[in-house]
This record gives C-alpha cells, sequence and structure tokens, in this order.
C-alpha cells in the first residue's frame, strides 16, 4: 500500500475527520514530517481537506531560523500554507530528556492553541512505528504500567497519528525521489536524550541478537492497548467515577482501598478523562498518599477542577 492510500484509509476511519474540514499538520521540516505532509498532499485528490502546516523552532540554536526557512521552502515547493512560530520559554540550561519533555509539553500546548484559532478539526503529526518502538522500550526501562506500554497512540483527543503503522524507512523512501530537502536536526543526535541513546546505541545492540525485537515491542503495544480501556472501565466502577458539580469526582474511600500496584494506573485513568496531556508524576501521587493519610482534607492539584475526596 501506497503512503497516500495508507494515509486516505487512516483518514476515512479516523472520526472525527469529514471531507472538506481544515487539518493542522506539525511540521518540522524533518524527513518524517515532509512525508506526512506530501502524503496527506496526495491523500486529499481522493479526500478533500484543507491543509495549514505549522513550525515551531524553540530557538535553542543558532541555526534554528535556518531550519524554519529551509522548512518554508519546503512547503512552498508544495503549494502548501505554513506559519512558522518562534516560541519561548524553554530554558536553556536543560539538557537532554528533560529538555526534550519541556520542548514537546510546549509544542503541544502551541499546537492546541493553534488548532483553535484556525478552527482545524485536528492536529496531525508524523509519529512513525519506529517511534512506537523507542517509546515502548523506553517506558519498559522506566517501568512502566499497562497504560505506558501502549506507547504512542493513533489518536488522542484531537492529536491523530497517521503513520503509526508505517516504518521509518519506508517513509523515507517514499519521498527519496521527490525535489525536496528535508531538514536535519542535530538535536536527534544529542545522546544526553534518552530517546536518541535507545535509538543509536540500544537498539542497534539488541537487535543484533535478536532479529524479532522491533514486531515484539509493537505487539507489545498492541497489546497493552487491548488491555487499557478493559482496566480502565473496571477501575472508573470500582472509584465510583461519577458527574459533580466541579465536573467528576470519585469515591475517596475506594481510592483509600484500591491496592498500591493499581494506583499509577487508576490515576494515569483519571488524568485522561480529565482531558489532561500527561500521567501525573510520581512525586504528586506521593504527595496524594500522604495528605488521604494523615487528613480528612485532600489539596493536591490535579488540573481541570479535579477534586478527589
Amino acid at each position: 500500500m501506497s503512503l497516500p492510500t495508507a494515509i486516505c484509509t487512516f483518514l476515512d476511519s479516523s472520526p472525527p475527520v469529514q471531507a472538506h474540514d481544515k487539518l493542522l499538520v506539525a511540521f518540522s521540516g524533518g524527513p518524517d514530517s515532509t512525508a506526512l505532509l506530501w502524503g496527506l498532499q496526495e491523500a486529499t485528490r481522493d479526500f478533500p481537506l484543507t491543509l495549514h502546516a505549522h513550525h515551531i523552532d524553540h530557538a535553542l540554536d543558532g541555526d534554528s531560523a535556518r531550519r524554519a526557512s529551509q522548512a518554508a521552502q519546503i512547503c512552498r515547493s508544495l503549494g502548501i500554507d505554513l506559519e512558522i512560530s518562534r516560541l519561548r520559554g524553554l530554558s536553556k540550561t536543560d539538557t537532554g530528556s528533560n529538555r526534550e519533555a519541556q520542548a514537546r509539553r510546549l509544542r503541544y500546548e502551541h499546537l492546541e492553541a493553534q488548532r483553535q484559532k484556525l478552527g482545524a478539526t485536528a492536529v496531525l503529526t508524523a509519529h512513525h512505528a519506529d517511534d512506537q518502538i523507542e517509546t515502548v522500550l523506553m517506558r519498559m526501562l522506566h517501568g512502566s504500567g499497562v497504560g505506558g506500554l501502549t506507547g504512542v497512540q493513533q489518536r488522542r483527543g484531537r492529536i491523530l497519528r497517521p503513520l503509526l503503522g508505517i516504518r521509518r524507512r519506508d517513509l523515507r523512501q517514499a519521498i527519496a525521489q521527490l525535489d525536496l530537502d528535508p531538514v536535519e536536526d542535530p538535536t536527534n543526535y544529542d545522546l544526553g536524550c534518552l530517546r536518541n541513546r535507545i535509538r543509536h546505541l540500544l537498539l542497534p545492540s539488541l537487535r543484533a541478537t535478536d532479529p524479532t525485537l522491533d514486531r515484539s515491542l509493537l505487539d507489545l503495544a498492541t497489546a497493552a492497548a487491548r488491555c487499557r480501556p478493559i482496566l480502565d472501565r473496571r477501575l472508573a466502577r470500582f472509584l465510583e467515577v461519577h458527574e459533580a458539580d466541579s465536573g467528576l469526582a470519585i469515591s475517596r474511600r475506594a481510592l483509600e482501598h484500591l491496592p498500591a500496584p493499581l494506583w499509577p494506573t487508576a490515576l494515569a485513568m483519571l488524568h485522561r478523562a480529565a482531558a489532561i496531556a500527561y500521567p501525573p508524576s510520581g512525586k504528586a501521587m506521593e504527595e496524594l498518599r500522604q495528605q488521604i493519610a494523615r487528613s480528612k482534607r485532600i489539596g493536591v492539584d490535579c488540573g481541570a477542577g479535579w477534586l478527589r475526596r
């Protein structure tokens, strides 16, 4: 199946996308997002949509402006409108994985604001199967539970990822014959970032001795994704999640009696229900435990107006 056909099939089965909708494409200008943008443009011949690309420049190095300009040239070649945003607020003192996490949070916040401003149905990102493999392995190294092992989601709120079933090599092959010059981001080679160490050091070593590794990790993500909604439903019943004046509420007594190993899964489920982008930190979870143990009142800020009683 060609890349445009795969994207068209995804969109055709992906509510809430409908013909003639606007879509906002997160466009770094790299090979993956270039493949996504080109594939979408080809797919819209059979699935009429209006495409808008958005490039975010975090301005962390002197070459970022040149990369933004190169991304703009790719969009001009494809005839797709591009807006460039130069973001502030990312600490230049942080390095590696911590800075990557900050940058990701700022990107998604900004993209959602731009989606709303544009009136677009969804934001599309160029995450692919190799990103999924790296994510699942990284979550395993962090000791993640079932929720984390689902890895990157094809659909999460207004975020859609049409390329998640396609390998990196196939994306690059799809655009190899095009007269385009994708951006190479030097941060992808920063070994201070855990994901890059996994990509460039750990995975090649593991693949050398286990040629089935990639398939096994992708199958693990699929199995975890099938389990998670079942766990979510059962935990929601156990915690007595219900409508309240402030939004949603749960039973404090039920939370107190929830087995400790299920706390991370339960709180991650509650965060998703509250439309919070990331699960609670270990520090927030421990603070909640302590407040439950010593007080009748709980003051942990869980975001989105959530109260836990």
